[in-house]
């Protein structure tokens, strides 16, 4: 696989997530949920970027890196201040490679961990979604 950058929510997704508003979280040492450093040492090993996403604000920076060190986690980079609310991504498709995806998502339930998650198989199936995209967007507005 070529290599691809990852976006990974951090609270409900790789530590548990125990409050809404993360001041109980910064606190404590940080609970891995089920798969999370088997996921991030595959990614790393086959040299794809780890970004991580937060609803943290900016100023828990330092406390977060740490807790991510003491659990001994890698990581490339972290987008602090998301807003608690749907995340999306647009990216263009080669035209070289149209049948490839640049942009896929895997939704996890909260504190469930990601063992489930096959980012292949997720490429795979954004081909599936791409289509009935086009087509809902051609029954909405005729074009």
């Amino acid at each position: 696989m070529k290599r691809i950058a990852v976006h990974v929510d951090l609270d409900g997704t790789v530590f548990k997530q125990y409050d809404e508003d993360f001041t109980d979280m910064l606190k404590r040492t940080p609970e891995i949920l089920p798969g999370v450093r088997k996921l991030f040492n595959e990614l790393s090993r086959e040299d794809h970027l780890i970004i991580l996403t937060t609803a943290r604000a900016e100023s828990s920076r330092q406390r977060t890196e740490e807790q991510l060190r003491e659990v001994g986690l890698f990581w490339h980079k972290i987008l602090f201040d998301y807003p608690n609310a749907p995340r999306g991504i647009i990216n263009d498709i080669h035209p070289k490679d149209p049948n490839t995806m640049r942009a896929f998502a895997i939704n996890v339930n909260r504190n469930e961990g990601v063992e489930k998650v096959d980012i292949e198989l997720a490429m795979e199936a954004q081909v599936i979604a791409y289509k009935e995209y086009q087509r809902l967007y051609k029954e909405k507005y005729g074009e």
